[in-house]
C-alpha cells in the first residue's frame, strides 16, 4: 500500500468521524433548544423547572 493510499484512507476515516459527531451534536442542540421553551423564568422556586431538567437529561441520553 502506498503512502498516498494510506493518507487518503486516514483522511476519509477522520472525515466520517467528524461528520457523524457533528450530526449528533446538531440533533442534541435542537433537542435542548426545544426543551428551553418549557423553562419558567417567572419563579425562584428550584423545583419549578423540574420538567426542563428532565427534558435536558432526556436529550443527553438520546443524543450522547
Amino acid at each position: 500500500m502506498s503512502i498516498k493510499t494510506m493518507i487518503l484512507k486516514v483522511s476519509a476515516a477522520i472525515t466520517v468521524i467528524l461528520a457523524l459527531s457533528a450530526c449528533s451534536n446538531a440533533e442534541q442542540q435542537a433537542c435542548l433548544d426545544k426543551a428551553s421553551k418549557i423553562w419558567d423564568n417567572k419563579t425562584n422556586d428550584k423545583n419549578a423547572n423540574q420538567a426542563y431538567w428532565q427534558a435536558v437529561e432526556a436529550c443527553k441520553e438520546k443524543y450522547p
